[in-house]
C-alpha cells in the first residue's frame, strides 16, 4: 500500500488503533470493552423491543 493511503487509514479511524486493546476480565471469561459497548447497546435495543409497545390501528374490523 502507498504511504498515503496507510496515512489516511491512520486517521480515518474515530479512537487510535495503535495500541493494545483493554479487557473486562472475570474469572476465565474476558471481554474487550469495544465488545461490551456493543453487547450492551444490542441488549438495550431489545430491551426497548419489547417494552416499547408497537403502534396498532383501531378495533374496527367491520367497517362500522
Amino acid at each position: 500500500m502507498s504511504a498515503i493511503v496507510l496515512e489516511v487509514l491512520r486517521y480515518s479511524s474515530v479512537i487510535p488503533l495503535d495500541h493494545p486493546n483493554s479487557f473486562l476480565t472475570w474469572g476465565w471469561f474476558s471481554l474487550s470493552y469495544s465488545n461490551a459497548i456493543v453487547v450492551g447497546l444490542m441488549g438495550l435495543t431489545f430491551l426497548g423491543a419489547i417494552l416499547i409497545p408497537f403502534p396498532h390501528g383501531s378495533n374496527n374490523r367491520g367497517g362500522k
